[in-house]
């Protein structure tokens, strides 16, 4: 892996609240938030491997040239199916 690009928890006085730190994209804001990321990256979406669960998530996922549905909702199953992702289902 070359990047990881995740939410961070909030920490506060040296202990976390329970809430996510700025920024959290979700739907669209997460694939502008990845577009606006991949020249200063260099990244290459086709060369690259998304793994997701929620259907908000198909927005981005379709950017890549690998597409993993992980313990997906109803939603995101379905459309991965129609869109051909791979679908994975970890107990």
């Amino acid at each position: 892996m070359d990047e990881l690009l995740a939410s961070q928890p909030e920490e506060r006085n040296g202990r976390f609240t329970g809430w996510l730190a700025a920024p959290h994209p979700y739907a669209q804001q997460k694939r502008d938030y990845l577009l606006e990321l991949a020249a200063p990256l260099e990244m290459d979406f086709h060369q690259s491997v998304v793994f997701a669960n929620h259907h908000t998530d198909a927005l981005h996922m379709e950017l890549f040239g690998e597409v993993v549905a992980v313990n997906p909702t109803p939603r995101l199953e379905s459309e991965a199916q129609q869109n051909g992702w791979r679908i994975v289902h970890w107990h």
